[in-house]
């Protein structure tokens, strides 16, 4: 199990004061100001239950998906970034391989039925932060591969140095 650790690299505090004042993320749907997530989250009350987790993120919105990453990383543990579309086969299997204890999905949708501690819903606009951000994790990024020479496998992608080793 990752410690916290007391200044990790994170999105969020990527943003925050270092030259995103002004910026956003886009979507057809959604324009999220990078500026709000110093003050917001998609996540909203769930977002401190999230802390130190393990989390599955199943979302088919790709603006609820950039600002859920923006939440949880720093805040969770470990994100497995589940493709939209997965059969609940799949969600169930890689999110045991990675040791999910949570689960985000859209929120304007009914969870996946998957047996989790946690399911918290990813919804936009961002939602007011009751407390401030509490970032200390070293995130662990799992990533599905491509499945092109067999069954797809889980990654592990070190995002801050660039770095993918298998898992299991």
């Amino acid at each position: 199990m990752r410690k916290p650790l007391p200044e990790t690299a994170n999105l969020a505090g990527l943003i925050q004061g270092r030259g995103s004042r002004g910026r956003v993320v886009a979507t057809r749907d959604h324009v999220l100001p990078l500026d709000d997530f110093e003050r917001a989250s998609s996540l909203g009350p769930h977002l401190a239950s999230l802390r130190g987790r393990s989390a599955a993120l199943f979302v088919r919105d790709m603006a609820k998906a950039a600002a859920a990453l923006i939440d949880l990383d720093g805040c969770a543990r470990r994100i497995l970034l589940c493709p939209p579309g997965w059969e609940l086969s799949r969600l169930e299997s890689a999110s045991r391989d990675a040791e999910a204890d949570a689960l985000v999905y859209d929120g304007d949708e009914d969870a996946p039925g998957l047996q989790v501690e946690l399911a918290a819903p990813c919804r936009l606009p961002l939602q007011p932060l009751n407390e401030p951000r509490a970032q200390a994790y070293e995130t662990e990024w799992i990533l599905p591969t491509s499945g092109t020479s067999g069954p797809p496998k889980l990654a592990s992608v070190d995002a801050y140095a660039c770095s993918i080793r298998a898992r299991g």
